[in-house]
């Protein structure tokens, strides 16, 4: 099975440039990401992350137990739990499992994951953008060239806002529910994203 060239989702699920390039003018020279915001690292398990002080007032999402199953519905339900996660992660600053579950190849997460960091190092706020319903639509099943998953899903988010440290916004976000197709890979067993994008 082939797949075509995916295109990167809009806002507010990623508007991770636009936001990142925003903070950049607003508050001077931007801190350049590190090297592993583009490429899929393992975690070190002696470094603990520091995540904001708002990490502990907000509830992280439950992982699923169908995520230890290694077929359509394991993906699918990894899937939805990374996209559920991504509102925590811009809250909080938090992008350790996020990142642990990102291909290096997923423009989409490394995008994310420079966006976190970018609205933390800044002493940005991000307030709403909480992920409704996340509905599965298509499970294409595996693909036995590439070792992937294809999904398409259904999902719907609260209006986002990024204010700075003063308070003043720097992005205002629309309530939107959008169609997307995710493709899910594993690394030693573990579920990671290989690319979201929108489904068009």
């Amino acid at each position: 099975m082939s797949h075509a060239p995916l295109r990167r989702l809009g806002v507010p699920f990623l508007a991770a440039v636009m936001i990142a390039a925003t903070l950049a003018a607003c508050s001077g020279p931007a801190q350049e990401p590190s090297s592993d915001a583009a490429t899929y690292t393992r975690p070190d398990p002696t470094r603990s992350p520091s995540p904001s002080a708002s990490a502990t007032e907000v509830e992280k999402p439950e992982r699923p137990a169908a995520m230890e199953k290694k077929d359509a519905e394991g993906a699918a339900a990894a899937a939805e739990y990374f996209v559920e996660l991504y509102p925590y992660v811009m809250r909080t600053g938090d992008v350790a499992e996020f990142e642990q579950m990102s291909h290096r190849s997923c423009g989409f997460c490394a995008d994310a994951i420079d966006q976190a960091r970018r609205i933390e190092s800044r002493a940005a706020t991000w307030s709403g953008g909480e992920i409704g319903q996340v509905q599965l639509l298509e499970a294409r099943g595996h693909d036995p060239l590439t070792g992937l998953y294809s999904l398409d899903i259904s999902l719907s988010q609260a209006a986002a806002t990024i204010t700075d440290a003063n308070g003043d916004p720097l992005f205002q976000g629309k309530s939107e529910t959008n169609e997307y197709q995710v493709e899910m890979g594993t690394i030693d067993g573990r579920w990671v994203v290989v690319e979201i994008a929108d489904h068009r």
